[in-house]
């Protein structure tokens, strides 16, 4: 019978009273610690969601589009060299005009995404240089 009463006794307070059984604490604020001031460091263009779009896209996508063009310049450079060095042999000419067309057709597809972007940029996001 005690064994049932100290029971009875744990639900009830477990139930009616839980923040005195499980010694909760109010919520208190967490304290915000403000970003450190630094005037030169490329992290204070994430410092906002507002700019992050813009940031992510300035910080990755327009140096990979250049090191593409750099590879594509290159493939280019690659065919030419193979032109010259077919001496006269079809398969080895057709070879390198397929590289050269596929080379051509990459700088363009690159060529044509930077400008997609700046035409977004100045019509639908109204010159925003989210797009730089």
């Amino acid at each position: 019978m005690k064994k049932l009463a100290v029971l009875l006794t744990q639900i009830v307070s477990i139930l009616f009273f839980p923040s005195i059984t499980f010694a909760e604490e109010s919520p208190k604020p967490t304290p915000t610690i403000p970003p450190p001031d630094l005037p030169n460091s490329p992290a204070t263009k994430f410092t906002s969601a507002a700019n992050l779009p813009a940031a992510i896209i300035n910080t990755f996508v327009y140096p990979f589009l250049i090191i593409l063009v750099f590879l594509t310049v290159f493939y280019i450079i690659r065919a030419g060299i193979q032109f010259v060095r077919s001496s006269g042999d079809p398969k080895v000419v057709a070879d390198a005009r397929s590289r050269l067309i596929f080379a051509l057709v990459g700088l363009t597809i690159i060529i044509l995404s930077y400008a997609i972007t700046q035409l977004i940029d100045k019509l639908i996001l109204g010159g925003t240089t989210v797009f730089k």
